[in-house]
């Protein structure tokens, strides 16, 4: 009897440590402004999280955002200002297509394009990705990129460590 005490004791150790491991990871957010000095980016919002660039005299837009979040958004809201024409622009941009199935542990990046319009990509874990990869000036490992705003598509990269 004492012995299926102790295997019944060990059995709910062992899954609550199962349990404790498949909790739900984080997933996060990057903007830079050095992507493209055209656009001011004035506010982004994202799940808990939002910004918004407060009037101080200063007339540029928010120069970088990175944070990690545990809740995980339907939408990005992001107001602009396009520099060439001074006009203000706002999007709300669906991020329900396009994402992996499995939304934790994924990086949401944003970004503007020559055009000026903001184009949004995901990078989540692929075991198949290359091991090292340089995407939009930062680095990465192991993760599979897809564009998921203004177009669903996967891009394919290369392994750039020599």
């Amino acid at each position: 009897m004492k012995l299926l005490f102790k295997l019944l004791a060990i059995l709910v150790f062992l899954c609550s440590l199962q349990g404790c491991s498949a909790l739900p990871s984080a997933n996060s957010v990057l903007y830079e402004s050095t992507d493209n000095a055209n656009v001011d980016l004035l506010e982004f919002e994202y799940a808990d999280f939002r910004h918004k660039k407060e009037k101080n005299g200063d007339d540029s837009g928010i120069g970088r955002i990175s944070f990690t979040t545990h809740k995980i958004g339907e939408n990005i809201r992001i107001t602009w200002r396009n520099n060439n024409t001074g006009e203000l622009e706002s999007k709300t941009i669906s991020l329900e297509k396009g994402m992996p199935f499995n939304r934790h542990d994924s990086r949401l990046r944003l970004t503007f394009n020559n055009s000026n319009q903001p184009e949004v990509y995901v990078l989540y874990r692929d075991v198949r990705a290359p091991v090292y990869f340089t995407f939009l000036g930062s680095s990465y490992s192991q993760l599979g990129i897809r564009q998921i705003y203004p177009e669903i598509k996967t891009i394919s990269i290369k392994n750039t460590k020599k």
